[in-house]
């Protein structure tokens, strides 16, 4: 019995290390174009969940975080302004990398088609509805 009692509780407090570990990666999204913030507030979120209501809840209340994952919840639509203020951050980003730290010439390729296909779904995403 006690056995037990301490898998379940060494298993929350897993779940709240990777509900913790996802946040800081969507931290980190917050400043790096090329990293998406929502779906790692998600999993930190799923995570909270099974590990700590009162992570979950902090996390659902919280100033920073809570905006995005409501909107995304409901289905809002990204305004224009931010979408080409990403799109800039996001394109510039890219061809930094891609010039300066970048010298094979096929990494250049994949990086220049991810861009693309990023760029196409952060245009097409909410447009006149759900993407």
């Amino acid at each position: 019995m006690i056995s037990l009692i301490f898998k379940v509780y060494t298993l929350k407090k897993f779940y709240t290390f990777l509900g913790s570990f996802f946040v800081l990666i969507g931290i980190i999204g917050l400043f790096l174009p090329i990293f998406p913030t929502v779906p790692f507030l998600f999993l930190a979120l799923y995570f909270y969940g099974k590990g700590s209501k009162k992570h979950y809840y902090w996390l659902m209340k919280n100033k920073y975080f809570s905006k995005y994952i409501l909107d995304y919840k409901r289905g809002k639509k990204i305004p224009l302004f931010p979408k080409i203020l990403f799109i800039i951050a996001f394109g510039l980003s890219l061809a930094i990398t891609s010039t300066f730290f970048v010298d094979n010439q096929i990494l250049r390729v994949i990086l220049f088609i991810i861009g693309i296909l990023v760029i196409i779904y952060i245009i097409r995403f909410n447009k006149g509805g759900k993407f």
